[in-house]
Formats: C-alpha cells, sequence, structure tokens
C-alpha cells in the first residue's frame, strides 16, 4: 500500500505544512513519488518509507533550525534507501531520533538533551495513517 499526498498532509497537519506546500516540493523535484510522477491527473503516491522521510523533513522544516530544500530532497530519497525492517532494528537499539544524512542513508541515535526529530514517531505516524486508509478501502 502506498500513501498519496493528502494522507501524508493529514499525517503533518500540526506542522502547518500543507498539501499545497508538498505538491510545490514534488512539482520542483524536492520530492518525487514512486507513483503518478509528471503524469497528469494521476495520483502521486509514495512507499511507506519515503512517507517516514518526508514527515521527518516537514518536522525539520518547520523547527527552529529550519531545513534548506536540498536537504529535504537528501532526507526524502535517504529514508527510501531503507527498508522498514532496518528501520525497526534501530528503533529497537535505542537509535530513533535523526541527526543527519550520511553516504546517502539516514543516521539515526538515541534521544539528545537538545531538540531532535522524532523517526519513530513520524513512523508510528505513517503505519497510523495506513492502517486508516487501509480500512477505508
Amino acid at each position: 500500500m502506498k500513501l498519496t499526498l493528502k494522507h501524508i498532509a493529514d499525517i503533518i497537519t500540526p506542522t502547518g505544512v500543507v498539501v499545497g506546500r508538498l505538491t510545490d516540493w514534488v512539482d520542483r523535484g524536492f520530492i518525487t513519488p514512486t507513483e503518478g510522477a509528471g503524469v497528469q491527473g494521476r495520483t502521486r503516491r509514495f512507499t511507506v518509507m519515503q512517507a517516514v522521510g518526508i514527515v521527518v523533513t516537514t518536522y525539520l522544516y518547520t523547527s527552529g533550525r529550519g531545513c534548506v530544500l536540498p536537504f529535504v530532497k537528501a532526507v526524502v530519497d535517504a529514508f527510501s534507501k531503507v527498508e522498514e525492517d532496518w528501520l525497526l532494528k534501530e528503533f529497537k537499539a535505542g537509535r530513533t531520533e535523526f541527526m543527519t544524512v550520511h553516504q546517502g542513508r539516514p543516521v539515526l541515535d538515541g534521544k539528545r538533551p537538545y531538540d531532535t526529530v522524532s523517526v519513530k514517531d513520524a513512523f508510528e505516524a505513517v503505519m497510523k495513517c495506513l492502517q486508516q486508509v487501509e480500512v477505508n478501502n
């Protein structure tokens, strides 16, 4: 099952980023859907891991630190290169917070005394949305 921009926008509503902003990021090439890219009238769809990357970047983008758009692309691309199993192993090892992208892959670590973005929270929000989508279909 894949998620649409509308599904992802529903997850990130509390951040203030709306579906129009996500659409702009897709149109400008900062986010590339797995389905519907560049085809007028086709719904743009994203994998679970892409959705996690998008949620993480919106948290970064709206945080006090901010996030430049090329880094949005790097983060979403990095998450699209890893599997859910890898992410669950990271969580089990206590690495739940996003640190950076290194060699094209996300780097996670434990909680810090300063502001970090919880990948675990992002993943759980995406999975909850996915379950709701499956129930409604």
